[in-house]
């Protein structure tokens, strides 16, 4: 689930850090988690997240 909503932020290298902590699943569909002032996005990653909606689509 999303929360907030979507938005435009200008991002550079003094903001963005790697934070390099693991909470999520191995089969989860991240990359990594960013440090972001006090933000800490979740980078998707994108082809995993496709390959997962296109085996659900298949099995309905």
């Amino acid at each position: 689930m999303t929360q907030g909503f979507p938005q435009l932020v200008r991002v550079n290298k003094d903001v963005l850090k790697l934070d390099a902590t693991e909470g999520w699943p191995d089969e989860a569909p991240v990359f990594c988690r960013v440090r972001m002032i006090n933000e800490f996005p979740l980078i998707p990653n994108l082809e995993k997240l496709e390959d997962m909606l296109a085996r659900e689509s298949q099995q309905a």
